[in-house]
């Protein structure tokens, strides 16, 4: 199905992909990951599982999150337009040097910490900052499989808070 490429093919697409607002997710386990994909959030099934069938744990997040420099950015909503997760809303902001007064906002505990937003921003006033909340991914994909029917029968809760 696939063919091996070069590092500056790779790096091509990634640029192609991240101009097209698309997310960079890879398998989430430490042995032999061997998924990399570029998804967009209208037709991926992990974020129609997210969007349509509310199931917060279709996407794992990375281990950052972002920053809003409130100083730089000029209130155009290109990050809340570009937002997957749509977890981004431009707002009033007391510390924004804009004429609008506002800067987006994010509900942190919903980041996936993608990045499409800060690749989209056209000032720059976005960053992706390590996050708080850190976790070990599985060994590999049985682990996880074992990890998802651990919390089932705990009764962890795999639909997302409205």
């Amino acid at each position: 199905m696939g063919r091996e490429i070069t590092k500056k093919q790779t790096l091509e697409v990634l640029k192609k992909a991240a101009d097209s607002g698309l997310v960079h997710a890879v398998s989430n386990w430490k042995k032999d990951p061997d998924t990399i994909c570029n998804c967009c959030s209208c037709c991926c099934l992990f974020f129609e599982a997210y969007h349509q069938l509310n199931h917060h744990k279709s996407v794992d997040p990375s281990h950052y999150t972002i920053s809003v420099s409130t100083q730089t950015c000029k209130a155009c909503g290109m990050c809340v337009e570009k937002c997957p997760m749509d977890v981004l809303t431009l707002d009033h902001h007391p510390m924004s040097e804009n004429k609008k007064k506002m800067a987006p906002i994010a509900e942190k505990e919903k980041c996936l910490g993608c990045g499409v937003c800060v690749h989209a921003c056209p000032t720059g006033s976005l960053d992706l900052i390590p996050s708080e909340n850190l976790s070990e991914p599985p060994e590999n994909p049985g682990d996880w499989v074992k990890s998802f029917f651990k919390d089932k029968k705990t009764g962890a809760k795999y639909k997302k808070s409205t």
